[in-house]
């Protein structure tokens, strides 16, 4: 036997185990060109490692997010490609899936009822998906449209997790052609305790007064409506867009979401969450979150155009 070549710093089991778990083979983000797919000496990464030329060759790592805690596994996709799986220390099961556009986003477990639970989407850049969610992946629940703006991974907070029945959920995402919904993607505010001044700049899928954004609003954490900016007219031309709001009367460290909505889709964007103490930060809100405020003034009167 001869040995063909060598690449230090990896390994395919823990010290003293008879299983070596931790090591698959495969066309892993090549194509027909088989590595072998195994974690650093640290434990944080996946590293791939290929024969070059009777060498052996370092081609890609991914960082893990958290040390390895489970064996690697790797399914076959509809299209023919490969996802590899890994579930970590800081209880996420990641998943990577070939290169076909489609995302698939890591399961997460609802930890006591916690209001936030991060999610992360692996997809294609410039691209816009529609999160759904899944307590059985059986039926699925469609939440709402992020866009990956120009990057293939992003994390999210999902807020008010606490809402969902089943202590685990799974999510996935389909790509969407033709968005509906707006989106926040910058808040701004100055002012004082209890007078706040707030530029909001919304981003919507406007073609007119027959679809467009009629108004920004923030909200509580629970769901209760503390101001809404209504817009008088459409933005086909200006997209993104700002509009200023306020005064808003809050604590420095209270906790509020600021969102948008479409004058026929309604709610179902990407939100701003925070305070004024620790500033604001993008993401999502299960569906149906705080739906009832739709229909609680000030409402639009009349589109000018």
């Amino acid at each position: 036997m001869t040995l063909a070549g060598s690449h230090f710093g990896v390994t395919s089991h823990r010290i003293g185990s008879r299983n070596l778990d931790w090591a698959l083979a495969g066309p892993f983000g090549l194509r027909d060109h088989f590595v072998m797919v195994q974690p650093n000496d640290a434990r944080t990464h996946l590293v791939a490692v290929g024969m070059e030329v009777e060498a052996a060759v370092h081609h890609w790592n991914v960082a893990l997010g958290g040390e390895i805690r489970t064996n690697l596994s790797s399914a076959v996709t509809p299209s023919g490609g490969i996802a590899l799986g890994v579930g970590t220390s800081s209880s996420r099961l990641r998943i990577w899936q070939p290169e076909e556009r489609k995302p698939f986003l890591k399961m997460t477990q609802n930890f006591g009822g916690d209001s936030v639970v991060d999610v992360g989407l692996h997809g294609h850049p410039d691209g816009f998906y529609q999160l759904q969610s899944s307590s059985d992946l059986e039926e699925w629940e469609a939440m709402g449209e992020v866009a990956m703006d120009g990057q293939s991974d992003i994390n999210l907070p999902l807020l008010g997790a606490n809402s969902f029945s089943s202590p685990f959920i799974y999510f996935r995402a389909e790509e969407v052609m033709d968005p509906e919904f707006a989106d926040i993607v910058d808040v701004e505010w100055n002012g004082n305790e209890g007078d706040y001044q707030f530029q909001v700049t919304v981003r919507s899928p406007d073609s007119g007064c027959d679809q467009y954004a009629d108004w920004w609003e923030m909200m509580s954490d629970s769901g209760e409506l503390l101001y809404r900016r209504v817009l008088l007219h459409s933005h086909v031309t200006e997209q993104p867009f700002r509009r200023s709001g306020g005064p808003v009367s809050l604590e420095p460290d209270q906790s509020v979401i600021i969102r948008a909505h479409m004058n026929q889709s309604g709610y179902g964007g990407q939100v701003f969450y925070g305070s004024v103490a620790s500033g604001f930060v993008p993401g999502l809100l299960p569906a149906g979150f705080g739906r009832r405020l739709a229909s609680l003034p000030p409402l639009p009167e009349s589109c000018a155009f």
